[in-house]
């Protein structure tokens, strides 16, 4: 991420499908209380881009914020790649 709020128009560029689904995906490994979980939804609930309030979160919020932002892509190249045929034979095998 170049810019502090890079993460931030991130989150608000996504559907709310793709949200949903960063969220169950990021659930799957069983630690709900997460602190990435957490900064995902304290962004996306946000109307304008605020640092401070984001640090009371956080005590590594640059740690935080660049692990959210892979698993974020992580997570949007599994929702989208479900059309790839690579994706449905490995589903069919």
């Amino acid at each position: 991420m170049k810019r502090k709020d890079d993460l931030f128009k991130l989150i608000q560029s996504m559907s709310k499908s793709e949200k949903r689904y960063f969220t169950l995906d990021a659930q799957k490994t069983g630690k709900t209380d997460a602190k990435y979980l957490e900064l995902f939804k304290a962004i996306s609930n946000m109307d304008k881009y605020e640092e401070v309030a984001l640090k009371r979160l956080s005590n590594h919020l640059s740690v935080d914020k660049a692990y959210l932002y892979e698993a974020i892509l992580r997570s949007m190249r599994d929702y989208h790649s479900k059309n790839r045929v690579q994706r449905r034979l490995r589903k069919n095998l």
